[in-house]
């Protein structure tokens, strides 16, 4: 699907407003996300895209301005058809320049529409860490500010997958355990050992939960 088509209905989005620092009078808003959650492997070269939603109450947006963070290198804008694509620098702590600021005018991002801006950066070596790119929509003399983040995913190497396969095994042995305990019962006497019963099935149930979250974590790392 190209850019150009990408123009679609609103969606609700939540997310953390910023104060940053402008000559208009700001208007707090919750009008970028980062799909997907936001997550990131470390250390890897990744493409963001800023969902923006709509633009000032019933002004359209006519410009998107993202600050990179300083632990951010080398973004690169995605070219947008309609908008006119433009980068800020700052001095670097090694004498070099870095990207500060990259903006998107020129275009109309009409309200009840969404779009998204592309950003290709290389993300620090930082498991568990969270970064955040404060965002300011332009609407003529208005603005609204917002702050996404994307998430540094865990690292997640053999030991992890080691561990798990010790809690399938233990699930598992904890499982036909309690098969054998339930054969050949007779149903008159059963109540006498539900009690037990469900004690044991609390425990499995809560092993099965750990591990599904651990699965789920595996899992957002590895689509990162």
């Amino acid at each position: 699907m190209t850019r150009s088509n990408k123009i679609r209905q609103p969606m609700v989005a939540g997310l953390s407003a910023a104060m940053l620092i402008a000559f208009a009078a700001p208007v707090l808003g919750q009008d970028v996300n980062i799909p997907e959650g936001g997550a990131v492997t470390p250390g890897s070269v990744f493409v963001v895209d800023f969902q923006v939603q709509g633009g000032c109450d019933a002004l359209p947006m006519d410009t998107l301005e993202v600050t990179i963070p300083e632990a951010v290198d080398n973004p690169l804008p995605e070219d947008v058809p309609g908008w006119t694509v433009e980068s800020e620098t700052v001095p670097a702590a090694d004498g070099t320049s870095r990207v500060s600021l990259v903006r998107w005018s020129g275009g109309l991002l009409e309200d009840g529409t969404f779009y998204e801006f592309g950003l290709r950066a290389g993300f620090p070596d930082e498991p568990d860490s969270t970064i955040e790119f404060p965002v300011v929509q332009r609407c003529g003399e208005e603005m609204r500010t917002s702050a996404p983040t994307v998430v540094l995913t865990p690292r997640f190497g053999p030991q992890d997958l080691i561990g798990l396969s010790d809690s399938v095994a233990a699930i598992r042995a904890e499982v036909e355990d309690l098969g054998s305990r339930l054969g050949g019962v007779d149903p008159e006497n059963l109540r006498t050992r539900v009690s037990d019963d469900e004690s044991a099935i609390e425990k499995i149930m809560g092993r099965l939960d750990a591990l599904a979250e651990r699965l789920d974590a595996l899992e957002s790392a590895a689509q990162g």
